[in-house]
């Protein structure tokens, strides 16, 4: 979960602050707002905000996807040349 990967996002130099924290060395997003914030709205608010991004986060967008194999074209059976299973059984002597 690298800040890098989200450059679409604007955040405040706090905001960075308390993700970098709890990327790099995996901090609670409050123990980092903590860390950062003044007062105790400000690390409510910069904890809130951290949860969020960490909630949002992608962990796989940076591994690359394979690309889908080739489509099994096997030919799907006509109903007729089914053969219907028939079994007989053979109750006598049985319980």
């Amino acid at each position: 979960m690298q800040m890098a990967n989200q450059p679409h996002i604007k955040r405040s130099a706090k905001e960075d602050d308390v993700a970098f924290l709890a990327d790099e060395f995996e901090m609670s997003p409050r123990a980092a707002a903590e860390l950062v914030a003044d007062n105790s709205d400000a690390v409510e608010h910069l904890a809130a905000a951290e949860a969020r991004r960490q909630r949002d986060a992608d962990p796989l967008e940076t591994v690359p996807v394979p690309k889908p194999g080739k489509a099994d074209d096997y030919p799907v059976p006509a109903f007729e040349s089914i053969k219907p299973l028939s079994v007989e059984n053979d109750r006598t002597g049985a319980g």
